[in-house]
């Protein structure tokens, strides 16, 4: 007979981290109590469900319905009907739209522009001063994205879109946690408004264009002309807004972290530049070394198992939801938690470990339906081969010209909505000084 799932007890509720900075470890000591357990949080009964199998499956199978949550609801009143919040029967045209300018053909076509900015990056860099690696990457990152999605300059934007990344986060995330922050709100929306009238111009200049031009915002505008009720001059707007909102930031946090794990497993850092030493020796051009070297991808798939970019799901129960023996009533907010299933034992073995390796060829059975560093499901990240492929240029370079050092620690980390570095990555880049008789 099916019962209902065990409740948190409040003894260990007060021992854990506040949820509403650190979700991801507070559920960690929630999964202690079992697969599937009852907590409240932001004043809302919540279920987190910690079994891979099933997560699986609803993220494959669940309808729109079940993303009304909170956090969801809070960054949709932000980005409007972008992909984040689209529903059927609009949301498959859009998402294939997108996801074709974002395949991994697509995307490989700006690996050059990748390797270029990436080249003069570091070549300001490497002096060995003290440097937020985070915030310089963040800002190479906005400029690629500025450069290809969108064909426009970016860096004179930086600032801002930094303020409208930031406060997004923190909005939903105090959302999630039952609060509003008028003053925060307000200030975004001043952000966001002058975000749109950025956007606004960017389509008026492709309005009136002689030719249709092929990055992806001048894809939006042709589309937009059909002024139906999927493809629109709002929606475009939408759709822009949200590529500006997700498309860098998870890119810089994924680079910063491989970063930071090599340079806290130099031994893994020297396999990895003896790989790409070897492959450029081999005549590999410089723009497909990332692809050509198995090694960087791989480092990549464990960067993310470690640190998934978004670690909680919300999704909303739209019936009776039984589960390992246990009824979770329709109405509850589930809880699915990538940093919980990514560190869990019964998945990967020494989960707490840096090792790349286990996403080779010959272990690459070892990871299962437990890994989903970018969603699951039909509602999987539509910009994940532009977030890999860019890091995976940007590691590799890294690693070929420059040492970095920082901290032996992990850097610190808060949650709102996404991970988040609360200091940055302190860091000082020299060059690398090659042995003549390296390859």
């Amino acid at each position: 007979m099916p019962t209902a799932p065990p409740v948190l007890p409040d003894d260990l509720a007060a021992t854990l981290p506040d949820p509403t900075f650190d979700l991801p470890r507070f559920l960690e000591g929630v999964a202690t109590q079992g697969d599937v357990v009852s907590f409240t949080h932001g004043g809302r009964k919540r279920v987190l469900i910690n079994d891979a199998a099933f997560v699986a499956r609803f993220l494959q199978e669940a309808g729109d319905e079940t993303r009304h949550a909170p956090i969801n609801e809070s960054t949709a009143a932000v980005t409007g009907d972008g992909l984040l919040s689209s529903t059927e029967p609009r949301w498959r045209p859009r998402r294939l739209l997108v996801q074709r300018q974002l395949s991994h053909r697509k995307v490989r076509e700006h690996l050059d522009v990748f390797a270029d900015s990436t080249t003069a990056w570091l070549a300001g860099l490497t002096d060995g001063r003290a440097v937020d690696l985070h915030a310089q990457l963040t800002g190479l990152t906005l400029d690629n994205l500025g450069d290809t999605v969108f064909a426009a300059d970016f860096r004179p934007l930086r600032e801002l879109l930094s303020r409208v990344m930031t406060g997004v986060l923190s909005v939903a995330a105090a959302a999630n946690a039952g609060l509003d922050d008028e003053g925060v709100r307000a200030a975004l929306h001043s952000d966001v408004a002058r975000v749109d009238e950025l956007i606004a111009s960017m389509m008026s200049e492709r309005e009136n264009a002689n030719t249709v031009g092929t990055d992806v915002l001048s894809v939006l505008v042709a589309a937009a002309r059909q002024q139906d009720d999927t493809f629109n001059t709002r929606w475009a707007r939408d759709e822009a807004l949200t590529l500006i909102v997700a498309g860098h930031d998870t890119t810089s946090l994924l680079t910063t972290l491989a970063l930071s794990l090599l340079a806290r497993h130099p031994h893994v850092r020297e396999v990895l530049r003896g790989e790409l030493r070897a492959a450029r020796a081999e005549g590999t051009p410089q723009s497909n070394l990332c692809e050509e070297v198995p090694l960087v991808r791989h480092v990549l798939a464990e960067t993310l198992r470690l640190y998934p970019p978004v670690p909680v799901l919300h999704r909303l129960a739209t019936q009776d939801v039984t589960v390992q023996g246990h009824t979770v009533p329709a109405g509850t907010l589930l809880v699915f938690s990538p940093w919980v299933q990514h560190r869990d034992s019964r998945h990967f073995v020494d989960p707490h470990a840096f090792d790349p390796w286990r996403f080779s060829d010959q272990r690459r059975a070892e990871v299962g339906p437990a890994y989903i560093p970018f969603g699951a499901g039909r509602r999987i990240c539509a910009g994940n081969h532009f977030a890999t492929l860019q890091s995976a240029m940007i590691l590799t370079l890294v690693t070929l010209l420059a040492d970095i050092e920082t901290s032996p620690q992990e850097p610190a980390l808060t949650y709102a909505v996404a991970l988040r570095l609360r200091d940055g990555l302190p860091a000082r880049l020299r060059p690398v000084v090659e042995r003549q008789d390296a390859p």
